[in-house]
């Protein structure tokens, strides 16, 4: 497949405060990203990217609370 590494993929977030996994989908490059920020992480600094992360998905599921969902779309006549 030409496409195969496009699209969301799920990551896995630990938290380091209490062991608490979070899954995360995200496209390949935020992974990566996610993966190398979290490789040498105190617990300070886990628990804060972890209230940032909780934060945008709070806020990216205000913004899409009142959107349709997409579906098929009508046929007209």
């Amino acid at each position: 497949m030409p496409n195969a590494d496009k699209g969301p993929r799920l990551h896995q977030f630990t938290r380091p405060s209490n062991g608490e996994v979070v899954k995360v989908y995200a496209g390949v490059k935020v992974g990566k990203a996610l993966d190398e920020v979290t490789m040498d992480m105190t617990v300070y600094q886990g628990v804060r990217l972890y209230e940032v992360l909780e934060a945008v998905y709070d806020q990216g599921f205000k913004d899409g609370a009142g959107l349709p969902n997409p579906g098929r779309p009508r046929l007209h006549p």
